[in-house]
C-alpha cells in the first residue's frame, strides 16, 4: 500500500514538530547557563583587586580570563545556578598560600563592594586568607545588597570583633564561620543581636572573653550548632543556654567555665569521662525514648578535662529542670567492672 506525500508529511509532522522543541528547549538551556556578562567582569575586577593586594606566590585563578569565549560559570572556585546562570558560590579559600601563616606585611583589607555584584551568591569561602577586615567597614549597610547571602567561611584570618555587626546586616545568613581569628573581649547585644536567623555559629579559637552570651540570645531559636570552644569565657553557665529551643549540639571546652546547666524542661541521662584532650568529634543529635517526654540530648564538651552528654526535654507536670555538670570518676567505676568480671 502506498502512501501519499500529503499522507506521509501528517504522520511524520508530530515528530518533527517535537525534534524542533527539543532543539529550542536545548538552546534555551545553552543560553540560560551562559554567564552573566556583568558578573563575569565583576569576577575579572576581583580578580586584578586580590593580585594587587595580596602577595601571591602562585598563578591566581588562571582560568579567569578575559576571554568573551571563555565561560565564567566553568571557571574554578565558581559555580552558577543552572537555570538562570548567575553565580551562587565563589570558593576563594586559601588563594595565594599552601598554609595557613601570615608574616605581618601580608595581611590586607577586603574591598567588599567587589562583591555587590553578585547578587544572587548564596555560599562565600574566604577563609585561610589572612584577611584583616573590610575597607570601609564601619558602613555597616552596605551588605544588605548580598541579601541572598546564607554560608559564609571567614575563618583562619586576622578579623577582629566588629565584624560581627558588619555580617548581622545579612538578613538571611544561616552559617558563619569565624573560627581561629583575633576577635577580642565579651559579646554584647549590639554585636549578635543582628544574627539571630543563624542556624551555625562558630567562634572557636579567638580570645573572646566575658561571661557567655547567652542572655543577649534568647531570640536565637534557630540555631542548632554553637561552637564557642578555646576562647577565654569565664563565670557560671548561663540559665539562659534552654531559651536556645533549636539547639542539638554545643561546644563549650578550652574555657574557663563552672557551675550547672539549667535548661527549662529537661531531664535526661547525664554522664562524665577524663579525657586529656578536648573531644573535638561532630556532635550528633540523639533522640532518647519516652511517650510522655520529648527530648533532645546533644554534647557539651566543657573544659579538657571531662565531657557531659545532656538531653533537653520536658518533664511532665513540671516544664522546668535542671540539667548538672557532673564529675564522676570514671576510673573507680573501671576498676569496680573489672572486679565483678573476676569473680565471673
Amino acid at each position: 500500500m502506498k502512501v501519499g506525500a500529503s499522507q506521509y508529511f501528517s504522520m511524520e509532522w508530530p515528530l518533527v514538530r517535537s525534534l524542533l522543541w527539543v532543539l529550542v528547549l536545548v538552546a534555551r538551556i545553552h543560553e540560560l547557563k551562559a554567564c552573566i556578562e556583568e558578573e563575569r567582569m565583576s569576577l575579572l575586577e576581583l580578580k586584578e583587586y586580590l593580585k594587587s593586594n595580596t602577595n601571591y606566590r602562585k598563578p591566581l585563578l588562571p582560568s579567569w580570563v578575559h576571554d568573551l569565549k571563555s565561560e565564567c560559570c566553568n571557571w574554578e572556585r565558581v559555580a552558577c545556578n543552572d537555570t538562570t546562570g548567575y553565580v551562587i558560590k565563589l570558593w576563594l579559600s586559601n588563594i595565594n598560600h599552601e598554609t595557613h601563616v601570615y608574616a605581618d606585611n601580608e595581611n590586607w583589607f577586603l574591598n567588599e563592594s567587589l562583591l555587590h555584584p553578585f547578587k544572587e551568591l548564596r555560599i562565600l569561602d574566604l577563609s585561610r586568607n589572612g584577611i584583616r577586615g573590610w575597607q570601609g567597614n564601619k558602613e555597616w549597610n552596605t551588605l544588605p545588597k548580598l541579601n541572598k547571602l546564607m554560608h559564609i567561611d571567614l575563618s583562619w584570618n586576622l578579623l577582629q570583633k566588629d565584624i560581627l555587626r558588619f555580617l548581622g546586616a545579612l538578613p538571611n545568613l544561616k552559617y558563619l564561620d569565624l573560627s581561629y581569628n583575633e576577635m577580642q573581649g565579651p559579646l554584647s547585644s549590639k554585636e549578635l543581636r543582628n544574627l539571630r536567623n543563624l542556624e551555625v555559629l562558630i567562634v572557636r579559637e579567638n580570645r573572646l572573653n566575658g561571661s557567655l552570651p547567652f542572655k543577649d540570645m534568647t531570640n536565637f531559636r534557630s540555631l542548632e550548632i554553637l561552637d564557642m570552644s578555646g576562647n577565654m569565657f569565664t563565670g557560671i553557665l548561663s540559665p539562659y543556654i534552654g531559651t536556645l529551643s533549636s539547639l542539638k549540639a554545643i561546644s563549650l571546652s578550652q574555657n574557663k567555665l563552672h557551675g550547672n546547666l539549667h535548661a527549662k524542661g529537661s531531664r535526661t541521662e547525664q554522664w562524665t569521662r577524663p579525657t586529656r584532650k578536648p573531644d573535638r568529634t561532630d556532635p550528633t543529635r540523639k533522640v532518647l525514648g519516652g511517650s510522655e517526654n520529648i527530648r533532645v540530648g546533644f554534647r557539651v564538651f566543657f573544659s579538657d578535662f571531662f565531657r557531659v552528654r545532656v538531653g533537653i526535654g520536658i518533664q511532665p507536670g513540671t516544664g522546668r529542670g535542671v540539667l548538672k555538670l557532673l564529675q564522676t570518676d570514671v576510673c573507680e567505676k573501671k576498676k569496680k567492672k573489672k572486679k565483678e568480671n573476676k569473680k565471673n
